[in-house]
């Protein structure tokens, strides 16, 4: 009899009796307790879809633990809008001259969106100002400059302000800035005094303005005329016009930077040398006495943490090439004490300008939301001094904008705690010995029909937040038809498509965050015993920069073919009766069609097996027709490159023949091109790969191997097709299991996709399916053709399909069945499947169903439940009810389902008050709803539960969409 320890509940913290993982409550504990890739800083962007699928987890009547998985629960990010118009200005300046005052514009908003601008005489004094001019203002230089936006002044182009002038900004804290110059009438005496209302809001008549609570927002701009001394300040990314110290050049003053390198020995002292490891920028500020009388100007600025100044680098205009000391009191009063910078000059006269300029290092710290690098100095005058500097300088400059690049990386790793990947990504297959470069996951044989966990994890090494794409790569040896699924740091909680990409992943992981991924890999039947290893290559990949990835290889066994050379799509290669490419070929269909746009190159994995009892060296070649040698079309090109090679990155092409030892096994990728002209329709065009010896095989002659493969070539815009997704649950022979998948058109091309052609295939013999439409109202429709209905761009349909088991299916059996849906239509939006993988469990069956409903009032009384996708605000509630059904013949125990606070959510303060429940003819208990204090697990259960046939367990937790962030 097999034994079962219980996981430790509510931190998804726990001891699973699975093969090899012994560690993973460790890992759970300590690696992911503290919930380190959970927070963000901000609001989901409009239009993310949030779920989560929840897992059940029981044992059998043979003592055996069993799993299932339910639906996926959606719920759809609504746009939002808010903004902020920053800020009030005062300045003083003298008759006749103009006064530029800056403004930013901040959309918190969770989408771009139009704004207008309009600036307006707020009620001068006799006369009124000579014009008012609006300036972009990108890098925040806080000085007109450049084209106006719109001008009051006739003898400037545009002149027309009255009507405002449209802005788009990104949402989510992105800003626009600009500048309002005003021009002080010559005839301005002392007490004249300038006023200037500046306004943003949404123009009337957007699509998006019920978006807003408040659609307009106002700046006040004030200018008093004086007799007496007045500045003009502003902060910009500069080089002076003199030299910097001991007369050597400055260093570029870049706006767009990149972060050092962190670890790099970059100097903080002056002088300095700006390498690729260490970067740095200049900052100036800018002063002009705008008034009619000499006076004193002053300045504080402490530079925020994402930089550090660079010492003895600050330099006056009047002394060019001289560094100022630190502390100076001539020819101007300065003080440098860390990040902190003070400076007086004493007497300016009239019309007079001046700077000071000085370098700092960009550190590695440094964040690309700008947080930890922008900021503004503050300045006085008069009587301004460095002794009350802190005090008196209160009159903020201009916030220049600089940009720091984010760095994409990512470290993929066998054991917690790496921060570095390896020094190759994708790494070749290291052998056990090789376990200490953190890159490999060795686990036991597992029994054919059987599963085994890997645990492996994956680390945000860049320097923003980012989420990171979870693939079984191309590099693999195990057998056809396994099935690779993963999970959160649970174990428990599948890990979904949080991006609606297509691709399973992390969700997004703050910089320096990490998070645990298991791998489950499901062994079909006829995976010979005895046979190994197996090895697979498992990728996480940037989502913000595909070209950036880290690996981790898990390993158990290997499958070897019988042909001398076996060339494949995968390791192991497919053994489909119509399209399978392991084994002599080519195939009826092709085995792998991938999709391109004009002049874009598809990628195909090759994998070149010699199963022959000596080394040989093949020759690689493609055609359109199983013929070769053949040709391709006029304008298609074909080129090979090493395993792990990207199309869109540029790489050395395999230097052909190329030698694989015997019963080796090479990894290669193969890169068509089609030809740059503009298409309107889709087509597919056939692709024949062919690997051909150079000397004769073993048994005297020369051997060969056809794979046959297909691109699909679509227009230039975005066509997309996604299916959720894939899913697993147990019946008992000739019972019944049911999995519901969303279909949704993501196209970003307007026109619709569709109407589809809808199929349900598995290998085994005596396994049936249906299909049902599952209608808003929870109504289902059982499907009497292959045929589904077009879908408008960003419409969904539910599906439901209901598995059908054989009487004789035998215990333990897994059924894979394929879900496909295939665009039929002109408009070609492809192809997209799911596999629902079901275990026969002789007299036992749990089912589960994952529901949501609104919670209105966030107080955990939720509305009605359904399947249904739901579309809300930010910080709206919703709660979950997770139903796990024993629709088995005998008893289950110890029965717990677990879930997981999805991303862009918290758990709400006030859950609902039936949050874990069994039914009434249940035994044992009580059940228990547990939630770690800081932990984002949720399970209900108990070890003790014992739920007989038609019983039930049901879960209920309510979250909070993290909210758009306050107005500062």
């Amino acid at each position: 009899m097999k034994t079962y320890e219980n996981p430790l509940r509510g931190g998804r913290q726990f001891r699973p009796a699975w093969s090899g993982t012994g560690a993973l409550m460790l890992g759970a504990l300590m690696f992911f307790g503290a919930g380190t890739g959970q927070a963000l800083a901000t609001p989901a962007p409009a239009g993310t879809k949030i779920g989560n699928q929840a897992l059940a987890t029981f044992l059998d009547a043979n003592s055996t633990r069993q799993e299932s998985k339910s639906n996926e629960a959606l719920t759809v990010v609504e746009f939002v809008g808010s903004f902020t118009l920053t800020q009030d200005n005062t300045k003083s300046a003298a008759a006749g001259n103009t006064v530029p005052m800056a403004h930013t514009l901040t959309n918190y908003g969770n989408d771009k969106d139009t704004f207008q601008l309009k600036v307006a005489d707020g009620g001068s004094s006799s006369p009124t100002m000579t014009q008012i001019t609006i300036y972009p203002d990108p890098n925040g230089t806080g000085s007109p400059s450049g084209t106006p936006l719109c001008s009051s002044d006739p003898t400037l182009s545009p002149t027309l302000c009255a009507p405002g002038v449209n802005v788009t900004v990104a949402g989510n804290g992105g800003a626009y800035r600009f500048v309002v110059a005003y021009g002080v009438p010559g005839t301005a005496g002392s007490g004249w005094i300038g006023k200037g209302t500046v306004t943003a809001s949404v123009p009337t008549g957007s699509s998006t303005i019920a978006a807003y609570t408040s659609t307009t927002d106002t700046d006040t701009d004030t200018i008093n005329a004086t007799n007496g001394a007045a500045f003009a300040v502003t902060k910009s990314i500069s080089i002076p016009a003199v030299k910097a110290p001991g007369n050597a050049d400055w260093p570029a003053a870049l706006t767009k930077v990149k972060p050092s390198v962190a670890g790099s020995t970059c100097s903080t002292t002056w002088p300095i040398t700006a390498s690729a490891q260490c970067s740095y920028t200049v900052f100036t500020i800018n002063y002009s006495n705008t008034g009619a009388t000499t006076g004193a100007f002053s300045f504080k600025d402490d530079i925020p943490s994402g930089m550090t100044y660079v010492a003895k680098s600050a330099v006056w205009s009047g002394n060019g090439g001289v560094a100022l000391a630190e502390p100076a009191t001539a020819p101007i009063n300065f003080t440098a004490t860390g990040n902190s910078l003070k400076a007086n000059v004493p007497a300016v006269a009239a019309n007079a300008s001046g700077s000071v300029s000085f370098v700092v290092l960009v550190n590695s710290t440094a964040k690309p939301d700008g947080s930890t690098t922008g900021n503004v100095a503050n300045y006085g005058t008069g009587d301004c001094q460095l002794t009350n500097i802190d005090t008196c300088a209160v009159t903020p400059t201009n916030k220049p904008a600089i940009t720091v690049d984010q760095v994409y990386a990512v470290a993929a790793s066998s054991t917690a705690g790496t921060v570095t990947s390896d020094s190759t990504s994708p790494p070749p297959l290291p052998s056990a010995n090789t376990a200490p470069e953190n890159n490999l996951v060795v686990m036991p044989s597992v029994a054919a029909n059987g599963w085994v966990r890997f645990t492996n994890y994956v680390a945000n090494t860049g320097n923003g937040t980012d989420t990171f794409n979870m693939k079984a790569g191309a590099s693999t040896a195990f057998p056809a038809n396994t099935q690779f699924d993963f999970f959160k740091a649970d174990g428990l909680t599948p890990l979904l498509d949080t991006n609606n990409d297509g691709i399973p992943d992390t969700g997004p992981l703050n910089p320096g965050a990490a998070t645990m991924i298991i791998v489950k890999a499901t062994i079909p039947a006829t995976t010979p015993v005895g046979s190994g290893p197996l090895s697979v290559r498992i990728d996480a990949v940037s989502v913000g920069s595909a070209a950036v990835q880290d690996s981790v290889w898990d390993q158990v066994t290997t499958v070897t073919t019988a042909t001398l050379v076996d060339l494949t799509n995968t390791a192991a290669g497919s053994t489909d009766a119509n399209s399978g490419d392991a084994g002599s070929g080519p195939s009826n269909a092709p085995t792998t069609t991938a999709t391109a746009t004009p002049g874009v190159a598809a990628q195909f994995s090759l994998f070149v097996k010699n199963n022959d009892s000596q080394n040989s060296t093949y020759n690689l070649s493609a055609s359109n027709s199983a013929t070769f040698p053949g040709s391709l079309p006029s304008g298609w090109t074909v080129k090979f490159y090493p395993s792990g090679t990207s199309c869109t990155a540029t790489t050395t092409e395999v230097t052909q023949p190329v030698a694989v030892a015997a019963g080796a096994q090479l990894g290669l990728v193969a890169c068509v091109t089609p030809p740059a002209t503009t298409v309107t329709t889709s087509s597919t065009q056939s692709i024949y790969f062919q690997a051909k010896s150079t000397t004769p095989a073993s048994t005297g002659s020369i051997v060969s191997d056809i794979k046959y493969d297909a691109v699909t070539l679509n227009p230039a815009s975005k066509k997309q097709l996604l299916l959720t997704n894939s899913q697993y649950g147990q019946t008992q022979p000739g019972g019944t299991v049911s999995y519901l998948h969303t279909l949704q058109n993501a196209s970003s091309a307007p026109q619709a996709c569709g109407p589809f052609n809808v199929t349900v295939t598995s290998p085994d013999a005596g396994w049936n399916y249906s299909l049902v439409t599952v209608a808003s109202d929870g109504t289902e429709t059982t499907l009497t053709s292959s045929v589904l209905p077009a879908l408008a761009a960003g419409a969904e349909l539910k599906l439901r399909v209901k598995v059908n088991a054989p009487a004789n299916a035998p215990d333990k059996f897994i059924n894979n069945a394929t879900l496909t849906v295939t665009d039929t239509s002109a408009n070609a939006c492809g192809t997209a499947s799911n596999v629902d993988a079901t275990s026969v469990l002789v007299g036992n069956q749990v089912g589960m169903v994952k529901e949501q409903a609104v919670d209105a009032l966030c107080n955990g009384i939720p509305g009605t439940f359904s399947v249904n996708t739901l579309t809300l605000k930010p910080g709206a509630c919703v709660v979950y009810r997770i139903t796990a059904t024993n629709n088995g013949l005998t008893a289950v125990t110890k029965v717990w389902i677990n879930d997981m606070v999805p991303p862009y959510t918290t758990l709400t303060a006030t859950q609902p008050v039936n949050k874990c429940v069994a039914s009434s003819n249940s035994t044992g208990g009580p059940v228990a709803f547990v939630n770690a204090s800081g932990s984002v697990g949720v399970t209900c259960g108990a070890d003790t539960i014992l739920i007989p046939s038609t019983g039930t367990l049901t879960m209920q937790f309510g979250v909070k969409l993290d909210p758009l962030p306050a107005n500062p």
